[in-house]
């Protein structure tokens, strides 16, 4: 209970969802709230407290939960890493791979002393902090700052009342490194051509080494509990040689001999950035409602290269390009099984190639240009 400055009582009715107010001579004047998790209604209130502004401060048991998925993987020792048992039918439900950091937001609710709602109030706990999850409130001050209680800690952790989600603690980074070498050693061994290296030495050999860097960072921020917004940028660095060598009698025309042994080199930068928007229309499981807009812009560079490896073999291949595309859309969910769909992307590419024959000689060489546009509009869905 809680007395405002004009003495009168205000009672929480935890079983009735609802509060209860007194005149100060103790005849009673009116109650507000009933049962639900919509502004102005109540979940088992069960703290109230008169603030110096004038207003009403109460909270319930209304919980909230903001989840954000993550590419992570999940730990190794999940026992729903994979699947999970169902009901009674037998099936096997798949569980979706990687961590999913889950946030519950308690609420605060501000009402004039008229029992009219002012607006509300999310406090964020994450729930895979061992200190939040043992977090009760246990005050509110007259500045309507929110007091919660660690009990195995015997600490106390101080809320300032905002009507927006906090950045610190609504704020999600994932940053993913990856780098990967592929080895591989072909070698092939004519056994007909009964040569002397017969099982001793091979007819072609084939060295290939792929390389492969990979960085992606997602920045997301909840702006309040409906609106998500959300920022990626990856970067990928591909490098390959593929190495030739022919055991065979070098090639020859009336240009000369030339030994046909080569490398073939290909590297490529790929960055890409993306933002998201995602808007939370209806939250309710049962009518849940999404739209989301995105847009995005990327760019390649591709460079290929082939070259006898013989110094006296001057034939050489080169190829390079550049490519770049950009796209926007939006979704939007028309019921639970169907959604509207709206894509527009452009596409620019150039490359460039020059190839030298074995005595030095410009064989060719040209470049090519496309550019393209492609909207899409579409609506999928399921019976």
């Amino acid at each position: 209970m809680t007395v405002d400055a004009a003495g009168n009582l205000y009672i929480v009715d935890e079983q009735g969802h609802r509060v209860l107010k007194y005149a100060p001579d103790g005849t009673f004047a009116h109650a507000f709230g009933d049962y639900g998790d919509a502004d102005g209604q109540f979940l088992t209130p069960f703290r109230i407290a008169a603030l110096t502004d004038g207003t009403l401060l109460v909270a319930d048991k209304a919980k909230y939960q903001k989840d954000f998925v993550s590419t992570l993987p999940q730990r190794l020792d999940n026992p729903r890493r994979l699947l999970n048992a169902g009901s009674a039918t037998g099936r096997l439900i798949l569980q979706r791979e990687g961590r999913t950091f889950r946030y519950r937001l308690r609420r605060v609710q501000t009402f004039t002393t008229a029992g009219d709602f002012a607006r509300k109030s999310l406090i964020p706990f994450q729930r895979e902090r061992e200190a939040d999850a043992a977090l009760r409130l246990n005050g509110i001050d007259k500045d309507g700052n929110l007091y919660y209680f660690n009990r195995e800690e015997r600490t106390f952790r101080k809320y300032a009342r905002r009507t927006t989600l906090r950045f610190p603690t609504m704020f999600q980074t994932e940053l993913k490194l990856r780098y990967t070498r592929e080895l591989q050693d072909v070698e092939i061994d004519n056994q007909d051509d009964l040569d002397a290296d017969l099982y001793t030495k091979a007819d072609f050999d084939q060295v290939i080494i792929h390389d492969m860097a990979d960085a992606r960072l997602t920045v997301a921020y909840d702006l309040n509990e409906a609106l998500r917004l959300a920022l990626s940028n990856r970067l990928a660095y591909v490098r390959m040689s593929d190495t030739n060598y022919y055991r065979s009698q070098d090639f020859e025309d009336f240009r000369g001999t030339f030994n046909q042994d080569d490398r073939a080199t290909e590297a490529s930068w790929d960055n890409r950035i993306q933002l998201d928007l995602i808007w939370v229309r209806n939250h309710n499981i049962y009518r849940y409602r999404e739209a989301r807009a995105f847009a995005y812009f990327s760019t390649i560079r591709l460079d290929f290269r082939n070259a006898a490896l013989d110094s006296q073999n001057f034939r050489v291949f080169d190829f390079g390009a550049d490519l770049s595309d950009w796209g926007g859309g939006i979704h939007y969910d028309l019921s639970r099984t169907f959604r509207l769909n709206f894509e527009i992307t452009h596409f620019f590419g150039a490359n460039n190639y020059t190839y030298l024959d074995e005595t030095n000689v410009l064989y060719a060489t040209g470049f090519q240009e496309a550019n393209t546009t492609r909207a899409v509009l579409f609506i999928n869905g399921f019976f």
